[in-house]
């Protein structure tokens, strides 16, 4: 048998070389090298890491995804202990008996033991180098920071492999993980007989129920922590293949396959695997899906970390839509605060601003609703929720769109709004005293594209606006059952009805839905009856074909419902802010449209 270090790695499937967006096929013979990686030496069985300066080179290494605790703390590189943790120190000794490439250097703390497992396990694999964040980017240097945190999406991205600590021993390793017994389908003996009918022995049957597999990965990968920590979820989706744990085993995944298990049993859960594709509007759909999932994570610096963790896999999202057939060569793509603008695509840059409030299992008494700072009001990452004790952290607010796949390609959803402009002006500007630019193609974005912003992005928008009151909970499940029917060409997928409020004209005729995430106009659950609040409906989409036509005394029996988006007027006229979305029908909300007149609309 093979030494554990020497045994060859095997190799990649073909399509586990494409990046997330489908568009470069890694070569990973000849795949550039992080700044820097830690070197694993083994001798006797015993790890010894080294961190190593690559200059340029080229070659293979695996990344390491997990969460940080003491020990990371403790060993983390910063500039006092650099070069202690290269063995270029002073205190460092090699290892005496025998004489071997491995030294120690007393001064520094012991790695964890998940970074010696993870060790352990690539030279098993034929790699000799680990990307380990903690390790690799020096941590109180703020300019080393800024240059490799930027680079960490790549990293993961043409890493040979990535390694997830979705569950770990409680010294906190990846081997020796105990197992219950009852964790485990029952195993049965049953005696084993020739042809003439003596036994010459026994064999062993054990039952495989599917489900069993699913729910072990649903619990130990899915719905492990690691998964919510918001630097996760771009090493998680750029990774071309991921090793994880549970106590039953390890889970394969990579961009062809679902996860499967050692034995090759697969694990099918919700939207584990998805595949970018050449059309717009399917990867604005899995975009919106993959914003549903991220909205809500975690983060050490909220408002700083929140957007910038994102770059990396808004990056492959734009080479993804560059290549998209609907796009031409020389068309212009923002990415702004987790949406993507479009000027020429206007369905699918107006689809992404129709987010609204999703239901959660969190225990939103323990939170208050808040505004994020710094982010526009027409983006999800505007929202968030803040703890109600002591500590008050900030989290984000679960949003999710009506987004299924047939309302991404159905072209026949007419846009009643357009985009003229967007800018960057100084928050303190927008109001009376600041003129937005003439120019209808007023599109500006300063570059860090993906970075945090010191200015307001604003939405120029030309559509029709009527002003509308929002009253409390529709009171009756009957009664959002009837608002679904009529607004919703699918009624089943109808999202999130338990933040639905009445909407009228000023009377008591019930004319739409609305969902409101502003913080000053959240109720407390099940009030329904509220003083009415005067706000504006922007009319931006007009779904056809709903079924209730009828029921209005129309000829055929549909009927038009609008899309709007829920406005209030911010330090004076055409300047608003978004405090919600909804959906408006009948044959008055016909003739208000019909009869408004076009205006300017910017949304900050």
């Amino acid at each position: 048998m093979q030494p554990m270090h020497e045994s060859p790695a095997p190799p990649l499937r073909g399509n586990c070389r494409l990046t997330l967006s489908r568009t470069e096929r890694i070569d990973q013979e000849k795949t550039p090298l992080p700044a820097r990686l830690v070197k694993i030496h083994l001798l006797n069985k015993t790890v010894s890491l080294t961190l190593e300066e690559t200059n340029g080179r080229c070659g293979k290494y695996i990344a390491l995804t997990h969460r940080w605790d003491n020990s990371t703390q403790s060993s983390r590189t910063t500039k006092a202990n650099y070069a202690c943790q290269r063995r270029q120190c002073k205190h460092h000794t090699s290892h005496p008996d025998p004489p071997s490439e491995i030294s120690f250097c007393p001064q520094t703390n012991e790695f964890p033991t998940l970074y010696r497992d993870v060790g352990l396990m690539a030279r098993h694999l034929g790699i000799e180098y680990l990307w380990i964040d903690s390790l690799c980017i020096v941590q109180d240097d703020r300019q080393d920071w800024k240059t490799e945190s930027a680079g960490m999406a790549d990293y993961y991205q043409r890493a040979w492999l990535t390694i997830a600590s979705t569950t770990t021993t409680k010294e906190g390793g990846l081997f020796g993980i105990k197992l219950n017994p009852e964790d485990l389908p029952p195993v049965v003996r049953l005696p084993f007989r020739d042809r003439s009918g003596e036994q010459k022995g026994y064999f062993y049957v054990q039952a495989y129920e599917p489900s069993e597999t699913e729910n072990d990965y649903s619990k130990a990968v899915v719905n492990f922590n690691l998964r919510t920590r918001g630097w996760g979820f771009q090493e998680f989706k750029l990774s071309r293949r991921l090793l994880t744990f549970s106590k039953r085993g390890a889970y394969m995944m990579c961009r062809t396959k679902i996860p499967e298990n050692l034995r090759g049993d697969t694990a099918v859960t919700q939207a584990v695997l998805f595949k970018m594709t050449d059309s717009l509007h399917h990867i604005l759909y899995i975009w919106s899906n993959f914003m549903e999932q991220y909205c809500a994570f975690d983060f050490t610096e909220f408002e700083k970390d929140r957007l910038v963790a994102l770059g990396g896999v808004a990056h492959e999202f734009k080479r993804a839509l560059r290549c998209a057939v609907d796009i031409t060569a020389d068309e212009e793509i923002y990415f702004a605060y987790g949406h993507w603008i479009i000027p020429t695509a206007q369905k699918g840059t107006i689809s992404g601003l129709f987010w609204q409030e999703a239901e959660t299992e969190k225990d939103l008494g323990k939170y208050e609703r808040v505004r994020a700072m710094g982010v526009p009001t027409w983006s999800w990452a505007s929202m968030a929720l803040r703890g109600r004790d002591n500590a008050g952290n900030i989290t984000g607010l679960e949003v999710q769109w009506y987004s299924t796949k047939r309302e991404y390609r159905d072209l026949k959803d007419e846009i009643v709004c357009g985009i003229k402009g967007f800018s960057a002006i100084p928050p303190e500007q927008i109001g009376s005293s600041y003129t937005m630019p003439d120019d209808d193609g007023a599109f500006f974005i300063p570059e860090p594209e993906y970075s945090n912003h010191s200015t307001l992005r604003v939405l120029e928008l030309r559509g029709k606006v009527i002003q509308v009151s929002i009253h409390g909970y529709f009171p009756k499940d009957e009664d959002k059952n009837i608002a679904t029917n009529l607004t919703y060409r699918l009624p089943k997928t109808a999202p999130a009805r338990s933040t639905w409020r009445r909407v009228t004209t000023g009377g008591s005729f019930i004319i739409g839905w609305a969902s409101l995430e502003h913080p000053e106009h959240h109720l407390p659950p099940c009030s329904s009856a509220q003083p009415p609040v005067s706000v504006y409906a922007f009319f931006a989409r007009r779904p056809p074909t709903i079924i209730g036509g009828h029921g209005w005394g129309n000829w055929t029996n549909y009927q038009t419902a609008f899309e709007v988006l829920v406005l209030r007027e911010f330090r004076g006229p055409q300047y608003y802010e978004r405090i919600g979305m909804g959906r408006l029908f009948g044959n008055d909300i016909e003739g208000l449209y019909a009869a408004a007149e076009d205006a300017d609309v910017f949304l900050i």
